[in-house]
Parts: C-alpha cells; sequence; structure tokens
C-alpha cells in the first residue's frame, strides 16, 4: 500500500513539474512588464553609469574599462545577474563603450545584456527587442568580431517580435525593418560574387516597401500628429537606401528619381557637411545621370557637389580660427 501512496505522489510531483514547465513554453511566464512595455531606467543605475560616461570624456577607454567592470559586478551581485538593473547597466555600458569606438566591449556588454534580458522578459517582449537591435547594430558596425549573418537573423526576429507585440507600422517596427534592409545590402556589397538580381537585395527591397504605407492607410491616431523628427529622418534614410537598392540593380531610372526626391540640391542646403556624409549617395546620382545618357546634367551636379565638399573642408577650419582668434601677424 506504501508503494501505491508513493508512486502517487511522485506521479503528482511529476505532474506538477510538467505544468509549470508547460505554463512556460506556452506562454505562461509572466514578465516584469507588459510585453508591449520598455522598462523604466532605475535612477541610482543611471547615476552610476554617468560618472563613468563623464570619466571616459577626460580618460583612456582602457583606465575607465575596469571601473566599469566593477561596477557591474557590484550591480549584479546587489540585485543579480539577470535583473533589469544589471541589464540596464549592462545596455548603458555598451552604448557609452561604443561611442568611444570600443566596438569589441560594446558588443560583449550588449550580447550579455541580450541573454539577460530573454531570462528576465522573455523573447516575445519590446525590452528584449530594443537591446537585440542595439546588439545587431554593433555586430555590423564591429568588422572584426561582428557578423552581418547574424545581425540579419536577430533582426529578422526583431521585425517578427515588434510586428506581433506593436504593429507592423509602428516605428520600432518600421525601424527594425529599416536596419534589417540596411543590413541585407550591407551583405551584399560584401559579397563581391552578388548581382544585381541577388536576393538579398530582392529582400532588401521588400523591407523597405513594407516600411511605407499608401496615404489612405495612416493610422488615425496619427494623422494630425505633427511630425517627429527622428521619424522624417528615419524615412529619409530609407528612401536613400531604397535609391542605393534601385541603383545597384542597375534601375537607373527609378534610382535617379529616389534619389531626385531624397537628396537636398547642393543649393538647397545650410549645412556644406552633408555632402561629405552622403558623398557615397551623391556618387551613385550622378552615375545614374550618366547611365541614363545625360552626361551634361551629371557633369553639372558633380561640379556643385565639389563646390559644396571644398566649402565642407574649409568651414571647420574657419571654425577653428575664430574660436582661437586672429593669427598673429610676424
Amino acid at each position: 500500500m506504501r508503494f501505491f501512496t508513493n508512486l502517487l505522489v511522485l506521479l503528482m510531483v511529476a505532474f506538477c513539474g510538467y505544468s509549470v514547465w508547460a505554463l512556460k513554453v506556452d506562454g505562461g511566464f509572466t514578465p516584469p512588464i507588459p510585453r508591449d512595455q520598455l522598462a523604466v531606467a532605475t535612477p541610482e543605475i543611471t547615476s552610476i553609469m554617468d560618472r563613468h560616461r563623464e570619466s571616459l570624456a577626460t580618460t583612456m577607454s582602457d583606465n575607465v574599462v575596469p571601473q566599469i567592470d566593477e561596477s557591474l559586478q557590484v550591480i549584479a551581485d546587489e540585485y543579480g545577474e539577470n535583473s533589469p538593473q544589471h541589464i540596464q547597466a549592462l545596455s548603458d555600458a555598451s552604448i557609452m563603450l561604443a561611442a568611444q569606438a570600443r566596438n569589441d566591449l560594446a558588443e560583449r556588454y550588449m550580447q550579455e545584456a541580450a541573454a539577460g534580458a530573454r531570462v528576465t522578459y522573455g523573447d516575445n517582449h519590446r525590452e528584449t527587442a530594443l537591446i537585440l537591435h542595439d546588439l545587431a547594430n554593433l555586430k555590423i558596425s564591429n568588422k572584426r568580431t561582428g557578423s552581418t549573418d547574424e545581425a540579419v537573423t536577430i533582426l529578422e526576429e526583431i521585425v517578427d517580435t515588434r510586428s506581433r507585440i506593436l504593429d507592423a507600422d509602428h516605428a520600432e517596427t518600421r525601424g527594425a525593418r529599416l536596419s534589417l534592409a540596411d543590413a541585407l545590402f550591407t551583405k551584399w556589397l560584401e559579397n563581391p560574387d552578388a548581382g544585381p538580381s541577388s536576393d538579398l537585395l530582392i529582400r532588401a527591397e521588400e523591407m523597405l516597401e513594407k516600411r511605407t504605407a499608401a496615404p489612405d492607410e495612416t493610422p488615425a491616431n496619427q494623422a494630425n500628429a505633427a511630425p517627429d523628427r527622428n521619424q522624417l529622418l528615419q524615412d529619409r534614410a530609407g528612401r536613400l537606401l531604397y535609391a542605393r537598392i534601385n541603383f545597384a540593380q542597375q534601375d537607373y531610372e527609378q534610382a535617379l528619381a529616389a534619389f531626385n526626391e531624397t537628396l537636398t540640391g547642393p543649393e538647397e542646403t545650410e549645412d556644406p557637411q552633408i555632402y561629405l556624409m552622403l558623398s557615397t549617395a551623391y556618387s551613385e546620382q550622378i552615375a545614374s545621370l550618366r547611365h541614363l545618357g545625360r552626361e551634361d546634367e551629371a557633369e553639372a551636379l558633380r561640379a556643385a557637389i565639389n563646390r559644396q565638399i571644398q566649402a565642407a573642408r574649409v568651414q571647420p577650419q574657419q571654425q577653428a580660427q575664430q574660436a582661437s582668434g586672429p593669427v598673429p601677424q610676424p
């Protein structure tokens, strides 16, 4: 009789264990904040990381990194390895080191933050997607240890997650699609054997087309909203990438139309620095004209842009001279 009683107890324990496991697998896991919300920064953690940020502004990063590691360990000991506070600290450390071009360490910290976010918030969470997005960007920019293939995989996950949690046309979902399109285009650039009909370009183009809603599909709550500067910049970046993809596909008519729509004319800008940052795009705009046999227009545009580039190079020198005062005459 005791044997059957013990057997019954064991079966009940096993069933309870299975039930808990099944709940977690089936989505019963409850994150500390709702899946469609972002974590609120802990002021104490922000203060700690801000002190390191100030140190990085005046001290070599090699001298500050041990201090950052020490703070991260203290935070982990106090709050827990996978606590929201430790995840926040890791993410902050990554961002500040990326700003110092320490992409190797930045990627390592963000990788740890992403691993913690998956445990604490779950894969299907807005906060996890945000951290993964930062990680994907680091993997693209960090050519030494990063991987565009890894970034593409991560960004595909983010697009799927945000589409389900938020909305297909939510700003964060659109941003993820833009990043994925950019990663696919970067992957195409890294592959010298990929031609103009590459699936990478087709997929990148599809991501950008999904970002653009028809005028009558604009959400009602956004119809009368004031334009957001970040959103405008993101949309412009998307159109510019679309133009570059068209150029890569040798669709020069479409590329030129997109370039003309997106790029500011040389006579319209008050900031000549833009021509240094967008030199590749302008080169492709000029090349599109030449491919279409419009040589005179191409040459006129090239000359106008070169004048702006020269002005952009002179401008910092003039600003430096103004800041330091007149040069004394011998």
